[in-house]
């Protein structure tokens, strides 16, 4: 029989977490807002005419070879040209570029110029649109791997479609979820394939008092389902890594207030063969809602599990 656990083994050294910790009031951008960066996107996407189609969270802007999406909820917008990998064979692209060794193996990465020109281009864009922000930072470019075998059956590594990814940060932190991101698709460095852009403009900063890391996961190992359950059946809960950041809700999602979070992550198992077991991401409140009670601070966001 199962022995029954009392709470999750913490492997990770916690974060500190300082008195008290700011709370990022955020506003989203109207239809009206978004209006230039939905034209600039479209006719640099050469979508042609479009026709607005309204759904329950968002308005898609339907165009001949692609569409332009905006989400009411976020302010957020999702373009993409359908059309543009229409004239290239197969999945690689002519971009300039180098075999680079990782920790996973050989990879193909850009050139120093082509990235370097598309990070360019791709800031020129958010610019252009409107969309740059105080709070983001490059992050990295990704290019996609694209694996082919020769006539003879060697295995070659060739170069696909690119992606300008930049993330934000609030003072030091992170800023974790999916609506906190803001990417740029390129089939080649002038040729767009696609931008993806959600952040919610941040309008006030509020403070709250905080407790301990140690205090926060307690409350949040009493709440979370999987881990009670896990606990009853005698499993083992380990938590190997805690990160203090702030999270941002999916832009179908409205949120008033960008608020502080720890992402854990961790492993269950049966005690015995840690390599048999299910690893979890969560994301878990950094701040007690009595926390945000005092500070007057009210939001259904703030209450309930990110």
């Amino acid at each position: 029989m199962a022995t029954e656990q009392s709470k999750p083994v913490i492997h990770a050294q916690l974060p500190r977490v300082p008195s008290t910790l700011p709370v990022y009031e955020v506003r989203a951008k109207t239809l009206d807002e978004r209006s230039d960066a939905i034209r600039l996107f479209q006719q640099r996407l050469k979508l042609g005419d479009s026709t607005p189609v309204r759904i329950e969270e968002s308005v898609r802007f339907v165009g001949q070879t692609g569409e332009v999406e905006f989400y009411r909820p976020s302010g957020a917008l999702w373009a993409r040209d359908y059309a543009s990998s229409l004239t290239y064979k197969d999945e690689r692209r002519p971009w300039d570029s180098k075999i680079v060794k990782t920790e996973e193996g050989p990879a193909v990465a850009l050139d120093d110029a082509s990235h370097k020109r598309i990070v360019g281009n791709a800031e020129g864009l958010f610019h252009d649109a409107k969309l740059r922000s105080e709070h983001a930072y490059l992050a990295d470019v990704v290019l996609d791997q694209v694996h082919s075998h020769s006539p003879d059956g060697k295995k070659e590594l060739f170069p696909g479609e690119a992606t300008v990814r930049f993330l934000y940060r609030l003072r030091d932190l992170r800023v974790a979820g999916p609506g906190a991101k803001s990417y740029v698709f390129f089939q080649e460095a002038d040729r767009l394939a696609g931008v993806y852009h959600v952040w919610r403009d941040v309008v006030a900063e509020h403070k709250a008092e905080a407790t301990s890391a140690e205090a926060a996961l307690e409350l949040w190992f009493k709440q979370d389902k999987q881990i009670v359950y896990s606990l009853k059946l005698g499993r083992v809960v380990d938590i190997d890594s805690v990160e203090l950041v702030y999270f941002a809700m999916p832009p179908s999602k409205f949120q008033d207030f960008v608020f502080p979070a720890f992402r854990v992550i961790g492993f269950i198992h049966d005690g015995k063969e840690r390599t048999k077991g299910t690893e979890f991401a969560r994301f878990c409140h950094a701040l007690p809602p009595k926390a945000y009670a005092r500070a007057n601070l009210l939001a259904d966001t703030l209450m309930i599990r990110p």
